[in-house]
């Protein structure tokens, strides 16, 4: 009697199954080589977001500096050093001569007040750096704080825009406002390396760091967008590693350039890569479902590419059902 009833009972057949639901990921795949292109993009733009954050470390490094010798002593450094600074601070005083422009020797002391004055100009040790920001407007003793201001000033550039290009990327779209943050950069860094006064020279570091984070963020979230779920982690970690590439070869550019002005040069030319990179990308490198939701329209491209490609994947699944459904039934009927 069960058997009858269990006989009877109508069993639910394939196509009363409930239909999955086709993804966006279906169609474009979650890592492919569309993601890997953008991938790439945002690694290379990392390795000079890693090396303008530190690059301050090389501007302004821990170097030997000493009161300058007053106007018209042919003294050498040894001599000054010895007869010219006192003990207890050779870097930011000096003792104040009656006349510099005698020699050096027994009676030097002669022409020498007791009296200890405040450098008012320096000298640097150039064997390692022959320029640094130091050095061009003497950021040392009483002015040392400058260098702080500066990092902080950079600091401050970063943390408006992660204020601001969220906001700015979700209305004016991902690509728009990459591109416009990468001609930021550019043109900072580029004035930043000619730059006349300090205040020019943290006013454009400000908006180096405003112009490089604005990228660095939204090009991030646009990867994570454009990825499958599964793939987000591995790539949201792999992405530091053009932050380390920046990190390590740094040093190695500061030591071969020597040059602050060269090394900002150094620094600045991938952004010029990467704003002609941008550019090539196509618009449909942005997701296009999220457009809508911005009050933007969608190209008639990027729409009959998306039409092209959801029908494609439709047809590909449904020819993939057949095949199943055929297989079922011969293995049924063997």
């Amino acid at each position: 009697m069960t058997a009858d009833i269990e006989k009877e009972t109508p069993q639910p057949s394939k196509d009363d199954a409930p239909e999955k639901k086709l993804d966006v990921f279906d169609i474009v795949g979650g890592d492919g080589l569309w993601q890997r292109c953008i991938f790439l993009l945002v690694l290379f733009f990392s390795i000079p977001a890693g090396t303008h954050n530190l690059v301050m470390s090389f501007f302004a490094p821990n170097l030997d500096y000493w009161c300058a010798r007053p106007e018209g002593s042919n003294w050498t450094l040894d001599e000054w050093r010895s007869i010219g600074l006192p003990e207890d601070d050779k870097q930011c005083s000096r003792y104040k001569f009656v006349n510099a422009s005698y020699p050096i020797d027994e009676n030097s002391t002669v022409f020498r007040s007791d009296e200890v004055i405040s450098c008012d100009a320096w000298e640097y040790d150039t064997s390692l750096y022959k320029s640094t920001v130091l050095s061009q407007w003497d950021l040392v003793c009483s002015r040392e704080w400058l260098v702080s201001l500066s990092k902080s000033v950079f600091m401050a550039g970063t943390f408006v825009a992660s204020l601001l290009f969220g906001q700015l990327a979700d209305s004016l779209g991902r690509k728009p406002t990459i591109i416009a943050c990468c001609a930021i950069t550019l043109f900072s860094a580029v004035i930043c390396a000619f730059s006349t006064s300090f205040i020019m020279f943290i006013v454009t570091r400000f908006f180096v760091s405003f112009g490089i984070s604005g990228v660095y963020n939204v090009s991030f979230v646009l990867l994570m967008e454009l990825l499958g779920p599964s793939e987000r982690s591995i790539y949201g970690v792999a992405i530091n590693f053009g932050w380390c590439i920046g990190f390590v070869s740094l040093p190695g550019i500061a030591w071969l350039l020597r040059d602050w002005f060269w090394i900002q040069v150094a620094l600045t030319a991938p952004c010029v890569i990467l704003l002609t990179s941008w550019w090539a990308v196509d618009d449909f490198s942005e997701p296009p479902l999220a457009m809508p939701k911005r009050g933007r329209s969608i190209k008639p491209k990027s729409v009959e590419q998306m039409e092209n490609e959801w029908q494609k994947a439709l047809r590909h699944r449904h020819q993939a059902e057949e095949d199943d459904g055929e297989s079922n039934g011969d293995a049924r009927i063997g």
